[in-house]
């Protein structure tokens, strides 16, 4: 068998031709046609009627294959009559091919032109059996053209040739429904045997599997999918190709021939959210593999938002800000970054961070000592517990801890400056309205999403709260007198500024964390 070239209409003899070169009953309804050309015997080209009995409208820009002794006179059919049966194209008659070691029932050569010969396996499995473009057939075949006809209930009866010209009466249910005109050519082991009874045809029992086809991908998630297709007769197993473009030059690693085994679907995972895939499918067996299926587009879906989480487990969002990346909530953990707890002091007299005083070595609270501000305006801290040999920073990501983030330098917050266009454009910074401000809330556009607040702060002196929605102090890991006064930068209602300063250690103020994009 093979696949049949739609592109090409085959000539031969026509009924009134019958040389006796011809078999009986061989090509009985080839139209004697001939190409433009008649200056030689074989090829291919525009077709023309040799006579006027020709009964079918024939395109004058079809090929036609022809074979001839002479153009105009009797065809000789060189070729081999076919039948297409759904993808597929057989030969009508048993091969009569005198391959070497090839068998004649009973010896008797006139068998060979209405039977065809006997083989044996190994002959039929010789990759020079055939004639170019041909194959023995595959397991896969005779199932496909099984498949096709209607199942093994009714197959039998309708490939076999009607009549008992070939076959011994009654030939139960013969109606050669689709031309494949099966004749009973027996057999031959050791006796020739089984002539008129059976059609016994040979397969190959190594060959390589057709294409599967690909299936459209399910459980799509924003990281993976599952690729399926069909199962493929006589395949061992299956390669799974996944690109990022459909010629398939940007393979996604890891997925480029994956063999995945004798399975009829795989999870591809390890994927980017909103992105679009690419996969095909081949079978393979120890022969070999099969051509691409076909091609299959997934689109991933959206990835969802997984929060930045302290060691409480609040959640902060993040912004780039030139070359950093802020948290644009200030800071409200309850512990340091080995899960020791910071001392929460309430009481002014714990709070003033005398040496010798609780707050001293490091402390937090809420603004006016009530948990209610902890959102939206974080906890305030001391310059002891932001200097903390602790570490007051650590945060996570879907359980994987994240690095690179910091409490700000000196020059961390001076970058920042530089990056909203210098001190005169801290409005850039500063929520806009009087919701976490007081008015007016001076030049606020929040045109960087750094979202600051006023926050407030805590005076060490006396443990008083001060400037709640008036002003935003954050500090920084430097010192302006070391061991009396940290450096720390603030935004105020009242100015469109951000300016550098210092605060006594002792006092409490917001946090904000950045790292360097890498």
């Amino acid at each position: 068998m093979k696949i049949r070239d739609p592109h090409i209409f085959r000539g031969g003899m026509n009924s009134d031709d019958s040389p006796s070169s011809l078999p009986p009953g061989d090509y009985p309804d080839a139209l004697n046609v001939r190409t433009g050309s008649s200056d030689e015997q074989h090829g291919s080209g525009i077709l023309e009627t040799l006579q006027a009995e020709v009964e079918v409208l024939i395109n004058p820009d079809t090929l036609i294959t022809y074979y001839g002794e002479s153009i105009g006179g009797q065809f000789v059919y060189e070729g081999f009559e076919e039948v297409t049966i759904g993808n597929q194209t057989w030969m009508k008659k048993n091969w009569n091919s005198n391959y070497p070691g090839s068998k004649v029932y009973n010896d008797v050569e006139a068998n060979a032109d209405r039977y065809g010969r006997l083989y044996q396996h190994g002959q039929v499995m010789a990759s020079n059996f055939c004639p170019t473009g041909w194959r023995v057939p595959t397991e896969a075949d005779i199932d496909e053209l099984i498949a096709y006809v209607g199942g093994l209930m009714v197959a039998g009866g309708k490939l076999k040739e009607v009549g008992d010209g070939n076959w011994t009466d009654p030939n139960t249910g013969a109606d050669d429904t689709y031309g494949f005109r099966a004749i009973p050519g027996g057999k031959f082991d050791l006796l020739f045997d089984l002539i008129g009874e059976n059609s016994l045809l040979w397969l190959q029992d190594d060959g390589e599997p057709y294409a599967p086809e690909a299936l459209n991908g399910s459980n799509i998630t924003y990281n993976s999918f599952i690729a399926n297709w069909k199962a493929v007769t006589g395949a061992d197993g299956y390669y799974l190709d996944v690109a990022t473009d459909e010629d398939f030059t940007s393979m996604v690693a890891g997925y480029d021939n994956l063999d995945v085994g004798d399975v009829l679907l795989y999870e591809v995972s390890g994927l980017s959210g909103e992105t679009q895939y690419f996969y095909r499918v081949r079978a393979y067996n120890e022969v070999g593999s099969s051509v691409d299926s076909d091609t299959v587009l997934v689109e991933t879906t959206t990835a969802p938002v997984v929060p930045l989480l302290d060691k409480d487990g609040n959640e902060y969002t993040t912004v780039i800000i030139g070359d950093q990346e802020w948290i644009i909530e200030n800071l409200r953990t309850t512990k340091y970054a080995d899960g020791t707890a910071i001392p929460n002091l309430t009481l002014d007299a714990d709070w003033m961070a005398e040496d010798g005083s609780a707050g001293h070595d490091g402390a937090y609270c809420y603004y006016n000592n009530d948990s209610g501000n902890k959102n939206p305006y974080g906890a305030l801290y001391n310059w002891y517990a932001v200097n903390n040999t602790h570490g007051l920073v650590y945060f996570e990501r879907g359980g994987v801890e994240e690095t690179g983030w910091r409490i700000p330098t000196y020059s961390d917050l001076v970058t920042l400056r530089t990056a909203i266009g210098g001190e005169s454009y801290g409005g850039l910074l500063k929520e806009v309205g009087t919701t976490h401000w007081i008015t007016p809330n001076t030049g606020a556009t929040n045109a960087t999403g750094f979202t600051a607040v006023g926050a407030g702060g805590r005076y060490d002196i006396d443990g008083s709260f001060f400037s709640l929605n008036e002003a935003n102090y954050l500090w920084t890991t430097d010192e302006s007198i070391p061991g009396v006064d940290g450096a720390m930068f603030y935004l105020a209602y009242n100015s469109g500024n951000f300016i550098g300063y210092r605060m006594p250690e002792g006092d409490g103020l917001s946090v904000r964390c950045v790292r360097d994009i890498v």
